[in-house]
């Protein structure tokens, strides 16, 4: 397994952990994910689907904080949508969580939560080690000690 495969995996788990901790601490949270990643069930009309921004905020307050339930790879929440405040029952897998935040004593939101880019970080793994190895070798070559070894 890659290491930015293994890197998602801890993310998914630490976003996880960090709900299951606001949910057993009674702690209500907002958290951002892309909408097209979203199930509703049952399926929200296409006009409100329309009003979401493709990055959008859900809310888990009150009965909608009361309704999460946890599966496997994911979470579940009951919410009201649209002036009619339409149910639709709200499934988000943790892989698609982007970030998790909260409204302290103060009433100022903090981050609890961000999900990091692992490309971003490590890169493309294996174009990385190739890399790694042209430099390496640049590097003994630009010795002239070590030319005697190459020819």
């Amino acid at each position: 397994m890659s290491r930015c495969l293994r890197f998602e995996k801890l993310l998914d788990k630490q976003c996880e952990d960090v709900i299951r901790f606001l949910f057993k601490e009674h702690v209500n949270f907002a958290l951002v994910c892309e909408v097209k990643n979203v199930v509703f069930d049952p399926p929200l009309p296409q006009e409100i689907l329309e009003g979401f921004q493709p990055l959008s905020l859900f809310v888990l307050a009150g009965y909608t904080f009361d309704s999460l339930e946890f599966s496997q790879d994911s979470i579940v929440f009951e919410a009201g949508f649209g002036p009619d405040n339409i149910g639709s029952f709200v499934q988000i897998k943790f892989k698609h969580i982007l970030q998790l935040s909260i409204s302290n004593h103060k009433s100022k939101d903090m981050v609890v939560f961000r999900r990091l880019d692992s490309f971003e970080i490590f890169g493309d793994e294996g174009q990385s080690r190739v890399q790694n190895l042209q430099q390496s070798m640049q590097a003994i070559l630009s010795n002239p000690h070590n030319q005697k070894y190459f020819h």
